[in-house]
């Protein structure tokens, strides 16, 4: 049987697949190609078929739509610079390019349908589902250098716009995992990629990437390496134009207190949110060494911070699980 991750992304490329053409792909039969299609279709119908005999995503979702994001933007919508394409390889690549070209402009957003290589921490791939995610960039670039700012927390402030969004909606266990992402019922929502470009006396630019599961295949996210679950499991279900709107507002808002020597309050807000706070861990190191150890706190570096045996041990980079009995 075919991978339905890798199956999807067949489906999501340029050139058109029939079912006979999969099976040819995937050295199997119709008939598995036919099973797969079923299970990805077990409870929304995300994958149909044209006229041709071609497969296609399901138009199942309304689609993205600048006017409509602006609609619900108000009379913010002329802060932002708002593009919307089809298809991309990266919504951040894209605008980290305009910047290596010194193109970038401050709250330039770009948002795709079908992104083919997107990209979540520790360079692992981020599976997006054409109508059932939001893959979306946007970029900042700090008028002023705030003293005392480490803008490096940049993911952990964006991380808390977004929980404290879909909250407000009501949705279902909310909370954050140290470094960047975002989590309902301990199972991964969305996350935050932030890349920064430094060119030449000017400011730094940052690229602020954001991916969110709306609605997304059962059997597929079995198939994912961590658990993974979507806004409608947790009782969401709403326009991605509003959603993005909202989303944009509140990573502006969190963003200019931070620039506004606001990080105290914000980090404080986020060990609110944080899923490990207080609770026994285990921590790997990039060394691969594993610290045991409470989690206290993240503080205003970034940094999160374990009681271990040896003391209070602060890290920056390395990954968090609970500990294992």
């Amino acid at each position: 049987m075919p991978s339905l991750i890798e199956l999807l992304k067949l489906i999501s490329s340029e050139k058109p697949f029939s079912v006979e053409d999969l099976a040819i792909h995937f050295a199997c039969s119709v008939e598995d190609i036919r099973l797969s299609l079923h299970r990805i279709n077990e409870d929304t119908e995300f994958v149909a078929t044209d006229d041709r005999g071609y497969l296609q995503w399901a138009n199942f979702a309304a689609s993205l739509n600048v006017g409509r994001i602006k609609f619900f933007l108000g009379a913010s919508q002329e802060k932002f610079f708002i593009d919307v394409v089809s298809r991309t390889g990266s919504t951040n690549t894209d605008l980290l390019t305009l910047a290596r070209e010194g193109m970038l402009k401050d709250r330039q957003v770009r948002l795709a349908e079908i992104q083919e290589g997107g990209r979540g921490s520790k360079s692992r791939s981020w599976v997006a589902i054409p109508g059932g995610s939001i893959a979306l960039s946007v970029a900042r670039i700090p008028q002023k250098q705030v003293a005392g700012i480490d803008f490096s927390i940049m993911p952990l402030i964006v991380g808390l716009a977004v929980a404290k969004t879909l909250r407000g909606l009501h949705a279902a266990d909310i909370e954050l995992k140290w470094p960047n992402d975002v989590v309902s019922g301990g199972k991964k929502l969305g996350g935050i990629l932030v890349e920064a470009v430094s060119s030449g006396s000017q400011n730094s630019q940052f690229v602020i990437g954001l991916g969110l599961n709306l609605n997304f295949p059962r059997a597929v996210m079995e198939e994912i390496d961590q658990p993974v679950t979507h806004l409608l499991a947790s009782g969401v279900d709403v326009d991605r134009n509003d959603l993005i709107s909202q989303l944009l507002l509140a990573i502006d808002e969190d963003l200019m207190r931070l620039e506004s020597g606001g990080a105290k309050a914000l980090i404080k807000e986020w060990n609110a949110y944080h899923y490990y706070q207080g609770r026994e861990v285990q921590f790997r190191r990039p060394d691969e060494l594993v610290t045991v150890g409470r989690v206290l706190e993240v503080d205003t570096s970034g940094a999160i911070l374990l009681e271990t045996e040896e003391g209070v041990l602060s890290f920056h980079s390395g990954e968090i699980s609970f500990l294992k009995v």
